[in-house]
């Protein structure tokens, strides 16, 4: 079995610790100039992205155009603003005629920066994996499949030891390790006093304005409450069921995010993506 889930579905070797993640947002934008051939890759910090893609019709390209790239974990401008900036980068350099599509992606990127590639765990005999490619999966992809292709059929790969997930580099990682499991810690502990002094403004679930949500206080639990336009309020457990932290507003997309570990869940508390593999636990004012 080769786990190729973007971070393992089931973790018993402590991936979601060896890794942190980074969200980055793209844009699909028609631009009246011919597009730019090739990929590049900005200097700028946070650094931007530009490639292009067909499109749908067949008749042109889109320009792609990304960048914003974060930690869930790191406190910030809203998620439509970094639509925005990306939106803005994209205006100063291109004659853009229409934003045609925006998503956002996440990405894993291991301590010491290399993906880990192989046996899952060192008491799985037949499960391998493959993840924590940073950003680079078209690369780390094929490199995955080439290594594991050699491990399953050969039981051995030129490469193997560089990727091997049982690894110890602590030259490498261990001051990343550190300093990101203890910002994970420390956005536990504030999250969580946060809440113990959260509580509904007057006016109860009423109160929050169309479109928008937050973390409030409810029978000393934290709850995610969410306001529908038509002013439908969709309420959810605000803790995370992967290692318990509170979840935060997503406003672009209409999502709740971990910040400690990347899970993404609906307004109505289903899971979108792991390292979390359900959703919270209740979903009922």
């Amino acid at each position: 079995m080769v786990v190729a889930t973007h971070l393992p579905v089931f973790d018993r070797a402590g991936y979601f610790a060896r890794m942190h993640p980074h969200r980055a947002y793209l844009l699909g934008v028609r631009v009246a100039e011919t597009p730019l051939e090739g990929m590049y890759y900005s200097t700028d910090s946070p650094p931007a992205t530009i490639r292009t893609h067909p499109a749908d019709d067949g008749d042109d390209e889109l320009l792609l155009v990304g960048g914003q790239s974060h930690k869930p974990s790191v406190d910030g401008v809203p998620t439509s603003e970094r639509y925005r900036r990306c939106e803005a980068f994209a205006r100063e350099h291109f004659t853009v005629e229409s934003v045609e599509y925006r998503w956002s992606t996440m990405d894993y990127s291991p301590v010491d920066g290399i993906p880990f590639i192989g046996r899952i765990n060192p008491f799985a005999e037949h499960i391998y994996v493959g993840t924590g490619f940073g950003g680079w999966g078209m690369t780390g992809g094929t490199a995955a499949g080439m290594i594991l292709a050699d491990l399953i059929a050969e039981d051995s790969s030129p490469w193997a030891d560089v990727f091997d997930p049982q690894r110890l580099t602590p030259g490498a990682s261990a001051k990343s390790f550190l300093e990101e499991n203890a910002k994970v810690g420390g956005s536990f502990v504030a999250d969580r006093i946060r809440a113990l002094l959260a509580g509904l403004e007057k006016g109860g679930a009423a109160a929050i304005p169309p479109g928008d949500a937050r973390v409030v206080r409810r029978t000393s639990q934290p709850v995610g409450l969410y306001r529908n336009a038509d002013g439908t309020t969709h309420a959810v457990s605000a803790t995370c069921p992967h290692m318990g932290c509170l979840v935060r507003w997503n406003d672009a997309e209409r999502t709740w995010d971990c910040p400690c570990h990347g899970s993404r869940f609906t307004y109505d508390g289903d899971v979108l993506s792991g390292p979390a593999v359900e959703g919270p636990l209740y979903r009922q004012l």
